[in-house]
């Protein structure tokens, strides 16, 4: 059964990778197709860099 998670952990997760710098390919904890995979790159996408 897969594992269920929220997108506003997703969302969290994907925020803090982009502001540390880790690049998407090694902050997504989740295999790539995956629906949690693919929210994750958005939120990665989304995030704004804090200055």
């Amino acid at each position: 059964m897969p594992e269920v998670v929220s997108l506003e952990y997703i969302q969290s997760l994907a925020q803090r990778a982009r502001a540390a710098g880790t690049p998407i390919e090694q902050a997504c904890p989740w295999p790539l197709g995956t629906a949690a995979a693919e929210a994750f790159a958005d939120a990665y996408e989304q995030a704004v860099e804090q200055p």
